[in-house]
């Protein structure tokens, strides 16, 4: 089932001439795992703005299109409704937190949809317990790390249940032990059923969750399909993309004529891949 769709959106910010987003068509499914890559300027942030609803409701600009959730106009419904179930994680974590200790930011969006205490006691619970972040209920938000107010961000917007949970540039910046905490986490939210859009320039470490890669260049979309028929593809290289080591020493091994059956997810698959291969060529 479609959750969101773009329809030929092309936006312009207030007070620039050139368009962020050109013509730009989309469907997310619900459910669906989605990352979106493309060179520094191509548009990846504001497409994150029009799938989260701040475009048009808050970000100033002129939209041409329409961006539909689940077959409505967002701008409607959002009027309406308010709060429509979309939760957007931006790359500086701390610039969304608003409250002094991790449990009150964790109260703070169930409180204002006026919810008993009762339920935002169990909501905190549940999130907090997703995220492992139960022994930070208690701590300051202002003395947390990077990855500490990335989790609790994150569990902030599970007390609120969304259907859509949107990630802008979320290892940017974390080290190699954070990265790896993110994608155990992305995993449990896919295993979840949650719907899933990550912008990110480097998918090396977690380019096995997305079911789909959508790549932009200059405000369009040019790329649109499986994380392996979209990183193999010769365009991405051409625009100067990160592509995953093993997915390029895979393209180098087709070079000097070693083929494997299929390109890797992983750099555990590679070395699996290449270890069969080895063990089948000294059987001949």
């Amino acid at each position: 089932m479609k959750l969101i769709e773009l329809r030929k959106v092309t936006f312009t910010y207030r007070g620039e001439k050139k368009p962020a987003l050109i013509n730009i068509d989309l469907e997310v499914k619900e459910g669906e795992a989605l990352c979106i890559m493309g060179p520094s300027g191509s548009g990846k942030s504001t497409l994150c703005y029009c799938l989260a609803g701040l475009i048009p409701t808050l970000i100033e600009g002129r939209l041409e299109g329409s961006i539909l959730f689940r077959g409505n106009d967002i701008t409607r419904i959002k009027k309406e409704a308010g709060y429509i179930g979309i939760g957007l994680v931006l790359q500086e974590a701390e610039s969304q937190i608003i409250t002094l200790s991790v449990e009150r930011e964790l109260a703070f969006g169930p409180e204002n949809l006026g919810l008993p205490k009762n339920v935002i006691k169990e909501k905190i619970q549940e999130a907090a317990e997703s995220l492992g972040i139960t022994h930070l209920l208690q701590r300051d938000t202002h003395k947390l790390s990077g990855g500490e107010l990335q989790r609790v961000v994150i569990a902030s917007m599970l007390t609120l249940d969304p259907k859509i949970i949107i990630l802008d540039e979320p290892t940017a910046n974390l080290d190699f032990k954070g990265i790896q905490a993110l994608r155990s986490i992305l995993i449990e939210l896919k295993k979840k059923k949650y719907t899933l859009i990550v912008v990110e320039h480097d998918v090396e470490h977690m380019v096995d969750i997305f079911d789909r890669i959508v790549v932009l260049h200059q405000g369009r979309k040019i790329l649109d399909g499986d994380p392996i028929s979209v990183l193999t593809s010769d365009d991405v290289q051409t625009l100067g993309i990160s592509i995953p080591s093993f997915i390029d020493f895979y393209k180098r091994l087709k070079d000097v004529n070693i083929v494997l059956p299929k390109p890797p997810l992983s750099i555990e698959e590679l070395i699996s891949m290449i270890g069969d291969n080895l063990w089948r060529n000294s059987l001949n």
